[in-house]
């Protein structure tokens, strides 16, 4: 068994590791969860590597209790982690990178990160226009967050992401 505090060895350390931090989630502990899966984390990103589904859900469920918690740098940073990863994984105009891109977005905005908020929502929608089209209703939903956002934020200086 590994020591206290390390990352897990054994696939049943990763596991029960991972079983933990849902558990103590459910009970509301969320540092406790947090360093379960921080125990986790180096086992599965050394067998699946760091762009892995299960590593990068891994990932997500960190920056959830990071957020949960008011963590809100630290979940930027995870959330920029998943978006990287994905984009590794899926392309740099993948749909896949729109779920990361709005959270990293929203982790951005409660940290009061306003330009780094600016970016990952255009480049969202950049995709989303690119992929899913200028019409789809999830387009038009991230423009309608980008213009909320650039109309309460602070000023930005560079053109109005917005626009069509």
């Amino acid at each position: 068994a590994s020591a206290a505090g390390l990352g897990a060895v054994t696939a049943t350390e990763a596991r029960l590791a991972t079983q933990l931090a849902e558990a103590y989630k459910e009970m509301g502990w969320w540092k406790r969860a947090e360093a379960a899966y921080l125990r986790a984390l180096p086992y599965y990103e050394k067998e699946d590597g760091v762009g892995g589904s299960r590593c990068l859900q891994l990932w997500g469920e960190l920056a959830a209790i990071r957020m949960q918690r008011g963590a809100y740098a630290l979940a930027t940073r995870d959330f920029a982690h998943i978006a990287t990863m994905t984009e590794l994984v899926h392309g740099d105009t993948s749909t896949e990178l729109i779920p990361p891109l709005e959270r990293l977005c929203k982790a951005c905005v409660l940290a009061r990160r306003w330009q780094p908020a600016r970016d990952a929502l255009s480049r969202a929608l950049a995709i989303s226009r690119e992929r899913l089209g200028p019409a789809h209703r999830d387009t038009a939903r991230i423009q309608q967050v980008l213009g909320n956002l650039q109309r309460y934020a602070k000023p930005a200086s560079g053109p109005d992401f917005n626009k069509p």
